[in-house]
């Protein structure tokens, strides 16, 4: 992996090392990098400054009003390697592939017709 900058690579290294030098002042919770200390922040302080531009809700993060946005554009990234269903986040995509799991497992306890412990 590269990095532009000699930062970058630091605030890299902090994942393997497990250094977390910010540390919120409010809760004592610790971060490897400042801008998650300042999401962090976010939950102490209600700030939500991300809008979105269809219908004015408010997000405390940038990532979450992403997410958001593709209820608007019909967008769904993510599909299910199984039937082919597609989500708008990866998430809903995880607890989706439960189904299959669980469907699974059921049919496997039932072999001609007996069922199976």
């Amino acid at each position: 992996m590269a990095f532009a900058k000699a930062a970058y690579l630091k605030n890299h290294g902090r994942v393997h090392t497990g250094e977390k030098p910010f540390k919120c002042e409010v809760c004592g919770m610790r971060f490897a990098q400042g801008p998650h200390l300042k999401n962090h922040e976010r939950i102490h302080t209600g700030e939500k400054p991300y809008a979105c531009e269809v219908c004015d809700k408010v997000f405390s993060r940038h990532s979450t009003l992403w997410n958001h946005r593709r209820i608007h554009t019909g967008e769904k990234p993510y599909r299910c390697d199984v039937c082919g269903s597609a989500f708008s986040q990866s998430g809903y995509t995880v607890a989706h592939g439960l189904h299959w799991v669980n469907l699974a497992i059921s049919v496997t306890y039932y072999v001609f017709g007996y069922k199976i412990y």
